[in-house]
């Protein structure tokens, strides 16, 4: 191995990011946002503009599309799920927060209950995220 190589085994994270991007069927994608950015691999169906989401009781991220307003809808937003995803940095609930050691005051909205009934808040990079129910058709 020459010199300038081994700075990548002092940063194994990116190393195994780089490693995820030649797969062809896990393309590599990153998301984008006024704040921050994620990094990660989604299946390869998925499309700009799909949902990269923490369904509540899994650990695993998903990319769900957003369909179209239909007559028969229940009246909220329908969402196809199109697979389970990659995402640098959230996989092993890094953005779960317990609600007992927190100072915040939180909304409603804004807390979650883990299956042993323990209350959790996501935390992302400009305070705690919302939780929003939908369909998944």
């Amino acid at each position: 191995m020459s010199m300038k190589n081994e700075w990548l085994w002092e940063y194994p994270d990116y190393l195994y990011i780089i490693m995820l991007g030649g797969k062809p069927d896990r393309p590599l994608y990153d998301t984008k946002s006024l704040d921050h950015h994620y990094i990660g691999t989604v299946p390869w169906n998925a499309q700009v503009k799909d949902y990269v989401v923490l369904l509540e009781g899994f650990r695993t991220p998903f990319v769900l599309r957003k369909l179209p307003k239909s007559t028969e809808s229940c009246g909220g937003d329908e969402f196809q799920i199109i697979g389970d995803c990659y995402v640098h940095g959230i996989m092993d609930g890094e953005l779960l927060r317990p609600i007992d050691g927190l100072e915040d005051n939180l909304e409603v909205e804004q807390v979650g209950v883990d299956v042993e009934g323990k209350e959790y808040a996501v935390e992302n990079f400009g305070g705690y995220l919302h939780f929003q129910d939908f369909v998944i058709v």
